[in-house]
């Protein structure tokens, strides 16, 4: 798209029909804060009840120069080109990492499956290869169910934020996500074992949506996931990892 005030191509992620004539009925564009070419859609599926359609997509916000925000987001139009949602994950590989959406496919249970890969964090290139991934989102693109509903409910004042978790146990993957409000600046999430020992440290400003953390390798038992904001605990749950 050309932007109309300062003449520059902006590349957003973008849905458009065509009709039988190859003439465009509609357009429907998801902006994010930082636009270019690897941020274009790479798959689209049609919705699995026939309401519309979803694609998946990179996404990158920029709260400051120093502190990109990186990430991945899948949205839907409904079949008459009108914005329904978008969902955003930020994959953790020992910190916040650059996943690469490749492929989106319905499932047989009405939910959906998206797959790619992102790549390790700088070690010099002692692990030159990439990881691959897998996330399965229900018929409402959510990962942690329950996402789709309404997230601002005018609450009291004062009334902390929540952290919802799953699965819970969890064998490979914790997936937590903040409601209620929106994460501080000086916000931060941490995951720590029963003996208050910190195993993950992850700042609000670089998290996106739901956030999912690799627990395959850590010990099972319980552990705690908080949320922070200027230091001071707001919100706290538990989850149980499993062999």
């Amino acid at each position: 798209a050309i932007n109309s005030s300062s003449g520059r191509v902006d590349w957003n992620p973008c849905f458009f029909k065509l009709n039988a004539d190859r003439q465009m009925e509609w357009v429907r564009e998801f902006r994010g804060r930082t636009m270019g070419p690897i941020y274009a859609i790479v798959k689209i599926a049609q919705a699995t009840d026939s309401s519309g359609y979803l694609g998946v997509s990179r996404i990158a916000d920029f709260e400051s120069a120093e502190e990109p925000l990186n990430g991945m987001w899948v949205m839907k139009v409904s079949n008459a080109g009108d914005s329904l949602w978008a969902r955003h994950f930020t994959l953790i590989n020992e910190e916040p990492g650059m996943p690469e959406p490749m492929d989106l496919k319905a499932t047989p249970d009405g939910g959906y499956i998206v797959c790619g890969a992102i790549d390790p964090p700088d070690d010099g290139g002692v692990h030159p290869l990439r990881y691959g991934w897998l996330l399965k989102l229900d018929e409402h693109g959510c990962l942690v169910p329950g996402c789709h509903l309404p997230n601002s409910t005018a609450p009291e004042p004062g009334t902390p934020p929540q952290l919802a978790l799953f699965p819970n146990p969890a064998r490979d993957f914790i997936n937590f996500e903040l409601r209620g409000a929106r994460p501080a600046p000086d916000g931060a999430f941490r995951i720590l074992d029963m003996q208050g020992r910190l195993l993950q440290s992850i700042p609000a400003r670089e998290a996106l949506g739901t956030v999912v953390v690799p627990v395959q390798d850590w010990a099972a038992g319980a552990y705690v996931v908080q949320y922070l904001e200027g230091g001071q605990l707001r919100a706290a749950e538990q989850f149980l990892k499993v062999e």
